[in-house]
């Protein structure tokens, strides 16, 4: 019995091995709340790709779902680019990481004038459950990808950096 529990412990942990636990410890603590006291225009997300890979910008949003248990509503809040660098490839002695391209993006101004509306029509009564996405596409590439690297990051506030929610996460694009 105790092998079983740790078996499943271990495959609970490396099923989430792209997503750092202290993002999943942030994130167990939140509540409507924290989404009432968020300020819009210093919210940014972070996509980090490997080079010579990019996002493509016309398309980045932060996207938000609303269920009150009888309707769902999908919520865009448009994102343009703020930032891009460029990361120079690190090898070391056990791994090494390739030239990467981050691009820091934040919300467009009717996007914010939304989002703190709808901020404004939260009550302490609302049982709505609210679900959070980044929706991006990856501009064409001349040769055909097998796989993609991301790294998903968000900023809630200016007290504390950017959050993790995607570390060098892989995915096999043919499937």
């Amino acid at each position: 019995m105790k092998l079983v529990v740790l078996l499943l412990l271990v495959t609970g942990l490396f099923s989430c091995t792209s997503i750092p636990l202290s993002t999943m410890a942030r994130f167990a603590t939140a509540d409507e709340s924290d989404f009432v006291l968020l300020n819009p225009e210093v919210i940014r997300a972070r996509v980090i790709l490997d080079q010579p890979l990019e996002p493509n910008h016309e398309n980045i949003a932060l996207k938000m779902e609303v269920d009150d248990g009888q309707h769902v509503r999908i919520l865009d809040f448009p994102l343009i680019l703020e930032s891009h660098t460029q990361r120079a490839a690190e090898s070391g002695l056990f791994s090494s990481q390739p030239a990467k391209n981050a691009f820091t993006y934040r919300m467009t101004a009717g996007a914010a004038e939304n989002f703190k509306t709808l901020q404004a029509s939260y009550s302490p009564d609302d049982k709505s459950k609210y679900t959070f996405q980044i929706s991006a596409g990856i501009k064409q590439q001349p040769e055909a990808l097998e796989t993609l690297t991301l790294s998903l990051e968000l900023k809630l506030d200016n007290q504390e950096g950017f959050i993790t929610m995607l570390d060098n996460a892989t995915f096999d694009v043919n499937q």
